[in-house]
Order: C-alpha cells, then structure tokens, then sequence
C-alpha cells in the first residue's frame, strides 16, 4: 500500500495518541536525545509486515530500525 517509508510511518502515527502534552519536561528531554520508550502494535496486516514502534511519550515511529 505505502512504498514511501515516510508516508506509512505518517499514516500509522495516527494510530498512535500523541502524548507530549501528558509528558512531563524529563520525558521530552530523553525524546530530543534520542532515548524513546518504544512500544509496539501487531500491525503486520497494515504495515506489510514490517517492525512498528510508537514512541510512548512524544510522535516518533520506527519502522524497521529507522525513526521518523
């Protein structure tokens, strides 16, 4: 469906909340420097198989090994 990998990391972040705003300033800070706490989602069916991770506290997506 998606061949951009930035068009299906877009389109599966709004499956995801975002959850800056209930983040508290440490949690942002750890997210600039690159420390996410990642979370995964069965999405093989949407994402063609591919490894899906949502950030818990701000709107990054990883998509195999690759943020965005």
């Amino acid at each position: 469906m998606h061949n951009d990998p930035r068009a299906l990391a877009a389109s599966l972040a709004k499956l995801w909340p975002n959850r800056l705003h209930e983040s508290n300033a440490l949690k942002n800070l750890f997210c600039r420097l690159g420390m996410h706490r990642w979370a995964r989602l069965d999405l093989r069916e949407l994402a063609m198989g591919k490894d899906v991770r949502f950030c818990r506290w701000c709107t990054a997506v990883k998509i195999d090994s690759e943020i965005f």
